[in-house]
């Protein structure tokens, strides 16, 4: 086939790379088996331009142009942003990419040439294959900005230079939105519509929309200063996804998070940031604030608001988030005291370095933290380091080293060039720096000297050693001076220059007052693992006792929840500190409630703080572990592999490679080899997350599949598991089935005694009958359910207890409504013994004449002489002796006509209880 070489992609109709087909003309990106993959506007763009220049390196400016079309401001970073992106729906595996490789320091490199003259494929979509991704619901962070004449312009603009200026206002506030990683939704008149956390979530999503914010009233009054921008910024679930039948279009959002955004975008004045109080509690510390009072006619519940007035100058997230209050350390003294030992053998010369890994929120930062706080009790003379790493930073050459020394010089983000170089003379005259090295530190923080100082003409590689060479000499007169414990967070976040300089520094750690801890995820890899100064500490989850006492110490005390409240927490966050405190502190907020409770399949309620972390998690891996991950959540917390494989609408190949990518992500854990393989969510949390991302006629869909295979796969399910059934035919919104399954679990509940769990499952039974329409079907399913409860609550509350009564009243009540029941007699007989416990006479003895003409009226032997009894008995305690000889009478002589096994069922022996009441009588 022709190279793409050859001939522009306007030229062709489709060309083809990979698995994939792009229709340039149309649009689209295709995958395997006719699977539409959802592009915005700028990934497709940026697709384009890969495919025009196969195996060269572009750079970050050249993409720029071709996605944004022209420039304004240098927003290069936002190209990182969408590469990740791209990554994630053309990459195999988007942690190791095949296909768009980075170039350090210079741009990025498409390795395949595409093909040209490829038919355009016709989309396939079976009950078998995966179906493509249209709709989902998620947190979104919503941004929406306006643009308006400011206060100095002496008269309105006129209508053409308005319309004049809106396009370029529009292009600056599109670029800014990608830059800080959102997506673009749509430019209508004067207003830009941004979303932060699709199609990929970021545990930021909402911090980098308040930073776009920012940015964007900061730079829109440098185009021609006739216009401001306003912006409102709202954080909250949508139903979010591009319409069926516009796989191409812009995305859309469903939601209170974008009317609410208007309606913030309408508080704001020009010149400012407005936020919602959901917005605000993710991003904390992080930025100021004043509060501003909104009410909202709208809305049901009052609305708190604020404006953002500039981002603080936190150091590190972890204090950001936790606005300076620490929690207690719980479950990590034996780390510490090992951290405190590796300090003490640094301080005395011998340098360490020590990996500290765990996954997200498990108390990496915080066990830093306590160490900073006992060396500082402990130390007189000792000073640290505090390099911070971020996923949006990953190609910006040693951006927590850049982001450290400008703390430490007290750079503003108002500054001038000529206050900061005046800082940074400050900050470097105690170390007397020559020439040379005073030009690569001012070069390394994009500070002009201004002809002050001479420049060196110094290559980019040249240049590049010897910053790095300078880095490393201040360090180790820092440490030569007084001990040093330097810690960098989030490894796994690192640009590869920043790694090297580490690499570096560990080669010299041997006679160096130092120890660095540094942090990471489990999937972090270090080149200077397995050197002798080198340990490696692994946190584990806290015991379920540390759990518990964690979870009391964060809610301010025994008994400030109610104990369901903290057993439940204890249970869905498996001993993960940071999913603990949000947990507590979403119930707390709700008033003492976590949310729905797990007996029927509704979607789990998952803290606004955790939720895009989580889903974060999930969108790293790509859409195929995503709709795996979502069809084990539909099946449970635990799943088997044949269950997955009967539901997941995923080839064998890559289900097989997905769950192994889980697996290895720590997401899932696997117990067996497959096909025998049982897997669990290593956190009930994550399964809750994935989970709740299912629109409701996918999720129904899933559990209908899932019932039918566990019959089809697991032939005793029926008999054995009818709780689990009943579980997802209810999930699949099919209700009759699922009250049976109900009801069957209920009875053998019963008949395994274990009577609380009965009445629970009968109770779910009957929260769906409630749902049919009215009718004799209802009836009957009510009848026949409140009369199942009876047992159990007789063995709970005792026969004569009010819930008793309640019960049988309700059963008779559905049963006169029934013209045909089977359990009319087993309600009547009921309401007649309850009766007979709390109130005998007078009340008892109608009720025994309606047990008797039920009985007659359906003609069964038994039930006549044991409504006989019944009849005979309340006779005799309303002193009516001589009409209660005959009735007893009666039922002896139907009673000695039967088998004992024919009154079993009711616990009693007409023949025997009619002659002992007829010998009372006589």
């Amino acid at each position: 086939m022709a190279a793409l070489d050859t001939a522009t992609p306007e030229n062709f109709e489709c060309l083809g790379f990979a698995d994939f087909v792009v229709d340039v003309a149309g649009h689209t990106l295709t995958g395997a088996g006719g699977r539409d993959v959802p592009m915005t506007r700028a990934e497709f763009a940026l697709l384009v331009a890969f495919l025009r220049a196969p195996g060269r390196v572009l750079s970050r400016d050249h993409l720029l142009d071709a996605v944004a079309g022209r420039r304004s401001m240098p927003f290069d970073r936002g190209i990182d942003v969408l590469v990740s992106r791209l990554r994630r729906k053309i990459e195999q595996d988007p942690g190791s990419p095949r296909l768009i490789l980075t170039a350090p320091g210079v741009g990025y490199r498409f390795t395949e040439r595409p093909h040209t003259g490829v038919a355009r494929p016709e989309p396939r979509i079976g009950a078998g294959e995966p179906q493509p991704r249209l709709t989902e619901r998620r947190q979104l962070t919503v941004m929406l900005c306006g643009f308006g004449a400011t206060g100095g312009v002496p008269a309105p603009l006129d209508p053409e230079d308005l319309a004049s200026s809106l396009p370029g206002y529009q292009a600056l506030g599109e670029r800014v939105i990608s830059r800080f990683g959102g997506i673009v939704a749509k430019s209508v008149n004067d207003c830009v519509l941004g979303y932060f956390g699709y199609p990929e979530a970021a545990e930021d999503d909402a911090e980098q929309a308040v930073r776009a914010g920012l940015a964007m009233i900061r730079y829109v009054p440098s185009l021609d200063g006739r216009l401001r921008a306003r912006v409102g910024i709202a954080t909250g679930l949508v139903v979010f996804g591009t319409p069926a039948g516009h796989a191409s279009g812009p995305p859309a959002a469903l939601g209170e998070a974008v009317e609410f955004a208007t309606q913030l975008l309408g508080l704001a004045a020009p010149g400012t940031v407005v936020i919602s109080a959901s917005c605000r509690g993710l991003t904390r510390g992080r930025f100021e604030y004043q509060p501003l009072a909104m009410t909202a006619d709208s809305f049901d519940c009052p609305k708190r608001a604020f404006r953002v007035t500039g981002e603080r100058p936190t150091a590190s997230r972890f204090e950001a988030l936790r606005e300076g209050r620490l929690t207690p350390l719980f479950g990590r003294t034996e780390e510490l005291e090992l951290l405190l030992r590796l300090w003490r053998r640094a301080a005395s010369g011998e340098g360490q370095i020590v990996m500290v890994s765990g996954e997200a929120g498990i108390g990496k930062s915080r066990l830093t933290a306590a160490l900073q706080e006992a060396i500082a009790a402990r130390e007189e003379r000792w000073d640290r380091l505090e390099w911070f790493c971020s996923p949006h930073h990953r190609d910006s050459a040693l951006h927590p080293v850049i982001a450290q020394l400008e703390r430490t010089a007290g750079f503003g983000y108002e500054d001038t060039p000529e206050v900061r170089l005046a800082k940074l003379e400050a900050l470097l005259a105690a170390e007397r720096p020559t020439p040379e090295e005073f030009d690569l530190a001012a070069h390394l923080l994009g500070v002009p000297t201004d002809g002050r100082y001479p420049r060196l003409d110094l290559s980019p590689q040249l240049r590049r050693e010897r910053t790095l060479d300078a880095l490393l000499r201040w360090a180790e007169v820092l440490a030569n001076t007084q001990p040093v414990l330097a810690v960098l967070e989030d490894a796994h976040w690192a640009d590869p220059t920043t790694l090297e300089l580490l690499d570096l520094l560990a080669a010299r750690m041997d006679d160096l007052a130092l120890l660095l801890v540094v942090t990471h995820r489990p999937e972090f890899r270090a080149p200077w693992a397995g050197q002798a100064h080198v340990m490696e500490l692994r946190l584990s989850r806290l015991s379920r006792r540390d759990t518990a006492a964690f979870a009391e110490q964060v809610a301010g005390g025994a008994g400030t929840l109610p104990p369901e409240v903290m057993e439940e927490i204890v249970e869905r966050t498996d001993g993960v500190p940071l999913f603990i405190e949000e947990l507590i502190r979403a119930a707390l907020e709700a008033g003492g409630e976590v949310g729905p409770q797990a007996a029927s399949p509704v979607a789990p309620t998952v803290p606004p703080t955790l939720y895009t972390s989580l889903t974060a998690r999930l969108d790293r891996l790509g859409a195929t572990a995503r709709q795996v991950v979502q069809a084990g959540a539909a099946i449970g917390r635990e799943f088997g592999h044949d269950l997955l494989v009967a539901i997941a609408s995923v080839p064998d190949n890559a289900l097989e490679s997905t769950l192994q990518r889980l697996e290895d992500a720590e997401l899932i854990h696997r117990r067996g080899i497959p096909p025998e393989a049982t897997y669990s969510f290593r956190h009930a949390l994550l399964r809750d997350a994935a989970y709740s991302m299912l629109l409701r006629e996918p999720r129904r869909a899933l559990h209908a599949r899932i019932a039918e295979a566990i019959i089809r796969l697991r032939r005793d399910a029926v008999e054995r598991e009818p709780q689990l059934l009943a579980w997802h035919y209810t999930g699949a919104g099919l209700a009759e089935r699922a009250i049976g399954f109900w009801r069957r679990a209920g009875e053998q509940s019963v008949a395994q005694f274990a009577n609380r769990e009965a009445i629970g499952h009968f109770e779910q039974a009957l929260e769906l009958v409630e749902a049919l329409p009215p009718g004799a079907n209802r009836d009957r399913f009510q009848a026949d359910l409140r009369l199942a409860q009876v047992a159990p609550l007789m063995a709970i509350h005792g026969v004569g207890s009010q819930a008793v009564e309640t019960c049988a009243a309700r059963v008779k009540a559905f049963g006169d409504r029934l013209t045909d029941w089977p359990g009319a007699f087993a309600a009547s007989k009921v309401v007649w013994h309850t009766c007979l416990m709390r109130q005998p006479v007078p009340t008892a003895l109608p009720l025994a004449h309606d047990l008797l003409r039920t009985a007659e009226r359906y003609g069964d032997p038994a039930h006549i002489a044991i409504a006989c009894r019944a009849l005979g008995y309340s006779l005799y305690i309303a002193g009516e002796q001589g009409e209660a000889d005959p009735v007893l009478a009666r039922g002896i002589a139907l009673a000695d006509g039967l088998e004992d096994a024919d009154f079993a069922v009711y616990g009693e022996n007409p023949r025997i209880i009619c002659r002992i009441n007829r010998g009372m009588v006589l």
